[in-house]
């Protein structure tokens, strides 16, 4: 999915529809919000497996 968000920013920018520095910030928030979902998913995740391994 953020590829496909990344290219398409990319190809507005290309077509003049973006600026450069709006797909600069764009994508820098893009990355942001990866980060940030991909560090709520490892928590979640984490607590899971402690909850398994405590229960044992």
């Amino acid at each position: 999915i953020r590829r496909d968000i990344i290219k398409e920013l990319k190809d507005y920018e290309k077509e003049k529809l973006i600026s450069e520095d709006d797909l600069k910030a764009a994508e820098e928030e893009l990355q942001k919000l990866t980060e940030r979902m991909t560090d709520e998913e490892v928590a979640r995740i984490g607590e899971k497996k402690q909850k398994e391994i405590m229960e044992v």
